[in-house]
């Protein structure tokens, strides 16, 4: 019979009046009128979601399974999001919480659930055990645009016009999300799998042993920069499917022909990245040390030395690294994030940049560039790496730290995080230098203009004296130009200019003049200095006397 609660007013009598209507109305409402009905027993489970994640129905009540869920949802908003579908329309489900409190909204959180079937006449069912993880595997940050040009304002202790950030570049950049976490393993399969479907092809092959739960949300790693770059391709299709407005970016040079295949070094190498389209792509360099260093150069943390903190001391809550990590990697987001929340921008796993690099090569340092990137790839391509690893130094972690790997092997310490964006200005390459600059040389009192170098070579010089002055005039030169004759210790130059001597006291001198620049083309030339008031060349020494 149906529970049923009354309130009882004025005399015994209408009670008694009333409670036997009321029993009658409630028999005759579970009867059905005349036709007595029976409550069902059936508590089949037919299936069960949480969230688009399908629970397995036929493992064992006691086996607890794991489920992703948003990491900004409501505890609420999160168990409704299980839904059980019996057999009978009529069953009902129970969740009870096995965890004292609530979710606090922080990545790896933790709640096991236990989700209790009953059939409609209350015979209980199977039950299920769940284990809510909170975690956004693909969740962005946004780094906006600046409202001007800008100069890093960082002073570097090395040549600062080899770093990104470089105190004299006048950078802009285009509005960009840039991924919260380093992907993990587990994003990264499931979009290899499907990419694997739709054509795409990796040098990456997944491991022979099936990875552990603990393992999925650690950093990919131990794959080349190559597969990284189709694997952003492959990301774009993907959330294309899933209706989102994304189309791949990484194409081959001067075509819009979407780049697939991992193993095509040639075309990766020479990748172009197609504007006005929003999409999934690697960070350049300055994006990545935009976004580590907290997005806004007027905030202190700009110029902290890893990302979050500046004091090494403290380095451990903000980054796992030799010191704590046991050379091993760790789930992404177990540490502290820097002021706009990303997490291990600072050691875990090395980083890869769409760059590349040659760290012998400074960048151009007058005008603006707009969303700056690297030099293009060479003959022996290296790719940029940034943010240590967990096998690393701390000094190793700094934020301007910049490492080349070349492109084609695996990489066991490096992952990647990706960045969303839709460009519509190009990005400026830095350009190859196009060898020394020198405008103008003087030997004794002989010039020899720009125009007139290329008769330097092979040529005699007429002096009368010794020692004997070079002066070389040079455009351009960075501060590890140098000048050098014969075999003596090079000299620097200083506001265009390096001034030697060579001693030239015989009448015919051999000399070889050096002018070299870090990152650029030697030049050189191979002349004599003929000097009038000279020795004469001595004489060979006599022959050794003829054996016995």
């Amino acid at each position: 019979m149906a529970k049923v609660k009354c309130m009882v007013r004025g005399g015994v009598a209408t009670s008694l009046i009333f409670l036997v209507v009321l029993f009658a109305s409630c028999k005759q409402t579970e009867s059905g009128g005349d036709k007595p009905r029976i409550k069902s027993s059936n508590a089949k489970v037919n299936s069960v979601m949480v969230g688009s994640q399908p629970l397995d129905i036929m493992k064992d009540e006691s086996e607890l399974q794991e489920f992703y869920v948003d990491e900004d949802a409501e505890e609420s908003e999160l168990l409704s999001q299980i839904v059980v579908v019996f057999e009978d329309a009529n069953a009902k489900k129970e969740i009870v919480g096995e965890n004292e409190g609530v979710f606090e909204k922080k990545p790896h959180e933790e709640k096991v659930y236990t989700i209790n079937t009953f059939a409609e006449n209350g015979t209980k069912g199977k039950s299920y055990k769940i284990k809510l993880i909170r975690f956004i595997i693909d969740k962005t940050i946004e780094i906006k645009a600046p409202s001007s040009p800008f100069k890093s304002g960082l002073e570097f202790s090395f040549k600062p016009d080899y770093m990104a950030l470089g105190n004299g570049r006048t950078i802009d950049f285009e509005s960009y999300k840039i991924a919260k976490y380093e992907v993990t393993y587990k994003l990264w399969k499931e979009v290899y799998d499907v990419a694997k479907s739709n054509g795409y092809t990796f040098s990456w092959e997944p491991p022979t042993k099936e990875v552990k739960k603990e393992d999925l949300l650690k950093p990919i790693v131990n794959i080349n920069w190559a597969d990284a770059l189709i694997w952003c391709n492959a990301y774009s299709e993907y959330k294309k499917s899933k209706g989102l407005d994304f189309s791949p970016l990484y194409v081959k040079e001067g075509t819009e022909e979407v780049l697939k295949n991992a193993k095509e070094f040639q075309d990766i190498m020479k990748a172009s990245i197609l504007l006005n389209r929003q999409g999934v792509r690697l960070p350049t360099e300055v994006e990545w040390e935009v976004a580590s260093r907290g997005g806004d150069v007027t905030k202190p943390e700009w110029k902290y030395d890893f990302a979050g903190i500046h004091e090494g001391t403290k380095l451990g809550e903000y980054a796992w690294y030799d010191s704590n990590s046991g050379s091993k990697f760790h789930r992404v987001g177990e540490k502290k994030p820097n002021s706009i929340g990303l997490c291990d921008m600072s050691g875990n796993a090395g980083e890869f940049c769409f760059d590349f690099i040659t760290l012998e090569k400074p960048f151009k340092q007058e005008g603006i560039v707009v969303n700056p990137v690297g030099f293009k790839a060479g003959s022996v391509p290296s790719r940029v790496e940034k943010g240590g690893n967990v096998h690393k130094e701390a000094k190793h972690l700094k934020l301007a730290n910049r490492t080349a790997v070349i492109l084609i092997p695996a990489i066991e310490e490096d992952g990647f995080r990706f960045v969303e964006a839709k460009n519509t200005k190009p990005f400026t390459y830095e350009q190859e230098p196009e060898g020394c600059k020198v405008e103008e040389i003087k030997v004794g009192d002989t010039v020899f203009t720009k125009d007139q170098l290329s008769t330097l070579e092979g040529a005699t010089v007429n002096v009368s004296s010794t020692p004997t002055t070079i002066i070389v005039k040079y455009s351009g030169a960075s501060s590890g130009a140098t000048l050098k004759v014969n075999k003596e210790t090079p000299v620097s130059f200083t506001s265009g200019v390096a001034t030697t001597s060579v001693e030239t006291k015989k009448k015919t001198n051999s000399v070889i003049l050096a002018v070299s620049d870090i990152g650029n083309k030697t030049v050189s030339w191979t002349f004599t200095i003929a000097n009038s008031n000279g020795e004469d060349n001595p004489l060979p020494p006599p022959p050794p006397p003829p054996g016995p």
